[in-house]
This record gives structure tokens, C-alpha cells and sequence, in this order.
């Protein structure tokens, strides 16, 4: 097959070439160099949760009210998805649509009043402190450094990190917010996709090799609510719950006065008071809420070396090469499955051979990206250092704070 390449520039995400590894056939759905297409109606909940959270956590750190953003950012989400439900199946949500994105609301509100609680309202980071938060970036890729005779497009790469921040000692560490359903390894994330792509975009801005990234988990569950045993007694099973969960159902099932209740075990042995009992387990919630890594908040500050980051850079040019090229496009069916694949039934249509024009008129738009609506992203055109940086975010801080 002859290469052909598209004209002008192409703007690659991180997200993207991920996605290009995994499967080509969603690639060249989804991709906004390629069809674009964006399912109406009712989003990922999974996705919109991580979208949520995320929109509460950059207020905080503009100075704004974390929760109040957040409730803002639902009500605006509910009406937008309202009306898009509306265009594409002619009827208002229904009641279990609307009950998912209210449980969804509930929810993610829960996990940042946690999450703040846990880490502090003012700085949750510490010791680390912002430098700014939600960056968005678009530079050129050097492909001439790795390919000869490179002919087409300006290639660049786009995304959009969670923050950016310093220590005391004035190292600056990438921020990376995550929700998730299922923890992940820190041998995992010491090479992480995402992470290292970063640190190379903060390279190609400010010229500083960053000391590491701060990962920083909120799991996307709330404590389970200890059972009630047939003695009358709260359960002391080692469960995903935490002291303030705990602590609520003692006095649900004893009272206010649950330390000075008498608890009976054993009709041969004289009761014990409720302190006593239920003590040694509340300090066992306790050390767990105070650590690092909880049934419900994880973190891992992870080093970043620059030998992987030139390598990444490398690969980065090859596939990006790829990517430009018009390339060969064909499924990738996992052993685990599609399960998180938001364009099965089109890719089951061209399995089959089957006409999926309608389902893409009546079921999909045509995309808008948020890392692409931010480009008016940062270049190294126009920050040449982080002092630079400093001084555009204490600006749009002081605006947004007016």
C-alpha cells in the first residue's frame, strides 16, 4: 500500500495513540484525525464520573469552592445530556437515566468531601504545592530527529495534565488525579504511558526534567456500612470501612453513649464496656485512614527518569509517523473482551458486512474533544519557563477568584 499523507498539521493526543495501539478499527471511529464519532445521549458513567471529580479538584486549587463548582458542572452536564437524549430517541430521559446521574452526582460529591477531608481544604498536596492546574499543551513532534526525508504533515502532540507542582526544595512533580474501579500496581504506573508523555511535554515547555509525579487516587466507592451482629453488636470484620463510618454505626446501634455501654459476650464472663470492645478496632481504622494507601485513596509519588522519556520520544515519532499515514485500518479482539469499547455495535456492523450509515446518522455526532477545545493550549512559543507559567496562572486565578 502506497503511504499517503493528510495535508497541513494533525494533532495526535496521548489518549489517541493508546488508543491507536489498542485497536484501529475504534481508532479510526473515534479519532478526530479520522471519523470523529461521538455517541449522543447518555455518557460513559465511569467516564463522567472521572470528568466530575476532576473539574472539583482544579477549583480548589483556583481558590474555588470545590463542591459548589461541582454541583455547577453537574446541573450544566444534566441539561446538555437532557436535550442530546431528547434529539436522538424524540423522548425526555426516563427514570432510571436520571437516577444514574444523580447517584452519579452523590457520589463523586461524597469522594471529594473525603478526598478534602482526608488531605486538607486548603492544600491537598502537601508538601507539594500548585503550580497551576489543568494544563493543556500543544507541541510540534520532533520527527526529524528520527525519520529521513519526512514529508508530511506538522505533527503535534496535545493533552491536557492534571497540575503541575513544586516541593520545598523547588523540584517540580507532575500531579495525576485518577478515579478508579480497581487499584492500580505502583509497578504499573513506574512505567506509565500517560505519565512519561507528560513529563516529555514538560520538557519540551520549560526545559526542566521533572523529579517525578505525584499519583493521586480517589477509588470510586464509599465505605461499606458495617452489619449488625445477632448479639446486638457492630461487626468488626476487616471491610472497606473507615472511622467516621464506624463510629456512626456504633452510635446508630448503642447511642451517643456507645463507649460507656455495657457488652455482653459471653454469659460466663461479666460485660465489658463499649470502649473497650470496639476500641483496639478503631485504632486499626485509624492508622489505615491516616496511610498513604486506603480502601479509598491512594498515593505513590513515582520517579521519572530521563532515559525513559527519551524513549518515549522515539516511539512517539514512529507512531505518530504511522498514524499520519493513511494506515491500514482492522479490529484487535482482547481475550477480556470489549467491554469498554463504546463503538462495538458499528464494529460488529463491518464484521458482518452489514450497513451501519444509519446507526452513525441516528446514533453518533461528529466530536468535540475537551483537550482540543483547549487549544489555545500552551506552546513553548509562549512559555519559556515555569516563572512564565506562574505568572499566566495567577493571573486567570485572580480573575476567576475577582
Amino acid at each position: 500500500m502506497a503511504v499517503t499523507y493528510t495535508d497541513g498539521e494533525m494533532l495526535i493526543s496521548v489518549t489517541e495513540r493508546q488508543e491507536f495501539l489498542r485497536c484501529r478499527r475504534q481508532w479510526d471511529f473515534q479519532s478526530p484525525n479520522r471519523q470523529s464519532l461521538v455517541r449522543k445521549g447518555m455518557p460513559q458513567i465511569a467516564l463522567h464520573q472521572g470528568s466530575a471529580a476532576h473539574h472539583g479538584l482544579e477549583a480548589q486549587a483556583l481558590g474555588l469552592d470545590p463542591l459548589e463548582a461541582l454541583d455547577k458542572w453537574f446541573e450544566q452536564e444534566s441539561v446538555r445530556i437532557a436535550q442530546e437524549y431528547v434529539a436522538r430517541v424524540g423522548a425526555p430521559l426516563g427514570g432510571q437515566e436520571r437516577m444514574e446521574l444523580t447517584n452519579s452526582h452523590i457520589l463523586v460529591r461524597a469522594m471529594l468531601t473525603r478526598y478534602f477531608d482526608k488531605w486538607g481544604w486548603d492544600n491537598p498536596i502537601k508538601p507539594f504545592r500548585y503550580i497551576a492546574p489543568e494544563i493543556s499543551f500543544k507541541i510540534q513532534i520532533p520527527i526529524e530527529k528520527y525519520i529521513e526525508n519526512y514529508h508530511g504533515p506538522k505533527l503535534y502532540l496535545i493533552g491536557t495534565f492534571d497540575g503541575l507542582a513544586d516541593d520545598e526544595s523547588g523540584l517540580l512533580y507532575l500531579i495525576e488525579h485518577k478515579t478508579y474501579s480497581m487499584k492500580p500496581s505502583l509497578e504499573s504506573l513506574l512505567i506509565d504511558d500517560q505519565m512519561t508523555g507528560y513529563a516529555w511535554a514538560c520538557y519540551q515547555l520549560f526545559r526542566v526534567m521533572l523529579a517525578g509525579c505525584l499519583y493521586d487516587g480517589l477509588a470510586k466507592k464509599l465505605p461499606t456500612i458495617p452489619v449488625i451482629l445477632q448479639n446486638g453488636t457492630v461487626s468488626k470484620a476487616w471491610i472497606d470501612v473507615d472511622e467516621r463510618t464506624y463510629l456512626d454505626a456504633l452510635i446508630k446501634t448503642h447511642g451517643e453513649n456507645w463507649y460507656d455501654v455495657p457488652i455482653k459476650l459471653n454469659k460466663d464472663k461479666p460485660a465489658v464496656k463499649g470502649i473497650d470492645h470496639y476500641e483496639p478496632f478503631l485504632e486499626r481504622l485509624r492508622e489505615r485512614d491516616t496511610a498513604e494507601s486506603t480502601p479509598f485513596h491512594t498515593r505513590y509519588k513515582i520517579p521519572i527518569k530521563a532515559s525513559q522519556v527519551q524513549t518515549w520520544e522515539e516511539d512517539l515519532c514512529n507512531m505518530a509517523v504511522d498514524m499520519a499515514a493513511n494506515p491500514r485500518i482492522y479490529p484487535n479482539f482482547p481475550w477480556s473482551g470489549c467491554w469498554d469499547c463504546s463503538v462495538q455495535d458499528l464494529c460488529k456492523g463491518v464484521q458482518y458486512k452489514e450497513d451501519i450509515g444509519w446507526v452513525i446518522q441516528t446514533q453518533f455526532k461528529l466530536g468535540t474533544y475537551g483537550t482540543r477545545k483547549a487549544q489555545a493550549g500552551l506552546t513553548p512559543d509562549q512559555v519559556g519557563s515555569v516563572e512564565d507559567l506562574k505568572l499566566l496562572w495567577a493571573e486567570k486565578r485572580k480573575a476567576l477568584t475577582a
